[in-house]
């Protein structure tokens, strides 16, 4: 009876297994449709891969500088100004009294005629009613001759007047000196006039008008800006003493009667 038993239970369990494995290993169901595409928000974005591009570089425009620039003064004609270092001269003008510069290739330049007489009101009215005469360099019958912007020539406010003519623009001005009329002229390729006023104006501004002095009694010689005041004795020695309108700005020369050593009397200076 307990055989039956053993072989009964083994029978029901037997069964039991095989129902399991036969639930496991049914057909798979196959979905009817595709599943729902993931939303936007949740889709990872691949990181932004920039391409080289050619890039287009501006050029700077070059910086006006006056750092090659010469300068000249002479006591012979009593100025001073600075100019461009590649420009011919400064030399003396072929006809007539005074100093000229200009380029080297092209009609481009500053001429300074000094020891002029008469008014300068009136050489500026008539100046264009003829040909304009370049000393020396070029000359053209003016087309046009209109009224220009005025100038500060040696802090000297004074008019200008333009000419143009044969592909070249000039413009003159004229200023009283202490014993003289100065015709101030500058000129460049009409074309090139906007071009180069970075270099005319600074020749123009460079321009500085001076006095000779001699001092017989000193045995001293030199000069002094226009509109400085004249030298005087200075406060204690002999010597010299010169001083700006304003009296802020000067210089004092004092010349000492004995014999003595400079670098020491430099190394005992004190103001």
């Amino acid at each position: 009876m307990k055989g039956l038993s053993n072989i009964f239970l083994l029978t029901l369990i037997s069964l039991v297994v095989s129902a399991c494995g036969q639930f496991q290993a049914g057909p798979v169901s196959t979905p009817t449709s595709l599943p729902p595409s993931p939303s936007p928000s949740n889709t990872p974005i691949p990181p932004t891969i920039a391409l080289p591009t050619e890039t287009l570089m501006t050029p700077s425009p070059t910086s006006f500088t006056t750092i090659d620039w010469l300068t000249t003064a002479s006591t012979r004609t009593e100025l001073s100004f600075a100019f461009p270092g590649h420009w011919e001269g400064s030399a003396p003008l072929t006809f007539g009294e005074g100093e000229f510069v200009k380029g080297p290739d092209q009609p481009i330049g500053f001429t300074f005629q000094i020891k002029l007489s008469g008014s300068p009101d009136v050489l500026f009215n008539n100046w264009g009613a003829k040909d304009v005469g370049i000393v020396g360099i070029f000359a053209f019958t003016p087309e046009t001759v209109t009224d220009g912007p005025n100038v500060a020539i040696a802090r000297i406010d004074t008019t200008t007047r333009i000419a143009q003519g044969n592909g070249v623009t000039a413009q003159v001005a004229y200023i009283q000196r202490y014993n003289d009329v100065m015709e101030v002229m500058w000129f460049a390729p009409t074309e090139q006039v906007e071009t180069l006023q970075p270099v005319l104006q600074g020749v123009l501004e460079s321009i500085e008008i001076w006095h000779k002095y001699a001092d017989r009694a000193n045995g001293l010689q030199t000069m002094y800006v226009h509109d400085w005041l004249a030298p005087q004795a200075p406060w204690q020695n002999q010597g010299l003493w010169f001083r700006s309108a304003d009296v802020r700005t000067g210089m004092v020369i004092f010349i000492i009667n004995e014999i003595a050593d400079p670098i020491q009397l430099l190394e005992s200076w004190s103001v």
